[in-house]
């Protein structure tokens, strides 16, 4: 069983652009759903394979996978691909609460949806340590990830910043979506 919290998942690539690994992968190809996981305020964000492959059961509450894929580069023949995630083979089992995933061809059942292209423009600021040793992605003002929890969220952040804080201003503290808490 694998839990992961507090934790952004960045940058990610097996080298092979046209593959199915991903940045985190529940399972193996051979494995069936014997695989299980939780993702609890998690970020997975900027990796260039998908974000999230679901090969077993997965838990994910409060979570962001978004902006992931290939980026368009047509010089080199390479089209622009979202691949955020997808649930694969027979007996796989997703739960979720509270995610926001970015729009892609996936099959992932998702709480917020935001286009993939948008995701580092009204959602995630760029990658950077924000006052602690790990990097995260400090959420955007305004980002509809901010104060979006759905229930109960992990006391703090993952830079240690205690949660649930007010983070869009209306007086009422509420966990924001992701690794960070604005």
């Amino acid at each position: 069983m694998l839990r992961l919290e507090n934790s952004t998942v960045s940058g990610n690539t097996n080298g092979e652009p046209y593959s199915s690994t991903a940045a985190i992968e529940n399972g193996g190809r051979y494995d069936g759903p014997t695989a299980s996981a939780r993702l609890v305020n998690v970020t997975i964000a900027g990796n260039p394979v998908y974000g999230l492959t679901n090969r077993g059961r997965i838990s994910i509450s409060n979570s962001i996978i978004a902006g992931n894929g290939l980026v368009a580069d047509p010089e080199n023949g390479v089209d622009q691909r979202d691949q955020n995630c997808l649930n694969e083979g027979s007996g796989t089992q997703f739960v979720q609460s509270g995610l926001l995933r970015g729009a892609d061809s996936g099959n992932c059942a998702t709480t917020l949806l935001v286009l993939n292209a948008d995701t580092f423009v009204t959602v995630l600021q760029p990658l950077a340590l924000n006052g602690w040793q790990s990097p995260t992605f400090a959420l955007k003002p305004g980002s509809i990830a901010i104060d979006a929890a759905v229930g109960s969220c992990p006391s703090t952040d993952q830079r240690r910043v205690t949660r649930p804080r007010d983070g869009n201003g209306d007086h009422i503290a509420a966990c924001d979506l992701g690794a960070y808490e604005r």
